[in-house]
């Protein structure tokens, strides 16, 4: 029922004001491996309220349980695409953000993301969220010693069809 009203502004707001977000971030972390379904559900969920701007600052507090969700399962598509565009959602023109995912070493994640994937959901998750962090200095330089151009141009070719995953990797290319 969350999922729904998440994308609603006005419920995403209620949810976020209820300290949703710290409650979800919390609950990835009770068992980090947790049960197949409900850890990318729950991101998923933490994803359709980034979609909402103005509610965006509210939602770091969980950067660092999703990013740890996401070291836990590397090989779980659904997680990482979900997490991949949830911190996607938040670095975009906040370099707070960006430095917080900087911080917590997210960028290995995003290149691991981005080498073993086989849908185009989560290419095109993780080369947003590569472009989103390519606007400063630091990124740019983590970017290149995990990724470099060969994994981003690599997860454009193998996915040519998405326009979500070349528009992006034409972005973090031009930036990096």
């Amino acid at each position: 029922a969350l999922m729904a009203l998440a994308e609603n502004q006005d419920y995403a707001a209620q949810i976020i004001q209820n300290d949703g977000a710290g409650i979800i971030g919390a609950s990835l972390e009770v068992v980090p491996d947790g049960d197949g379904i409900s850890v990318p559900t729950r991101v998923q969920l933490l994803s359709n309220l980034a979609m909402h701007e103005p509610l965006r600052k509210d939602l770091g507090v969980a950067i660092p349980s999703v990013l740890t969700a996401m070291s836990n399962r590397p090989g779980d598509a659904a997680l990482q695409e979900s997490g991949l565009r949830f911190l996607a959602r938040l670095a975009l023109r906040d370099p707070a953000v960006q430095e917080e995912i900087l911080r917590q070493n997210g960028v290995p994640l995003i290149a691991n993301a981005l080498r073993q994937a086989t849908e185009p959901g989560l290419t095109a998750a993780g080369v947003r969220l590569a472009a989103n962090l390519c606007h400063s200095p630091q990124g740019r330089a983590a970017l290149h010693k995990s990724c470099g151009v060969e994994t981003v141009l690599r997860a454009m070719s193998n996915f040519p069809q998405s326009s979500e995953t070349q528009e992006w990797g034409c972005r973090c290319l031009a930036l990096l």
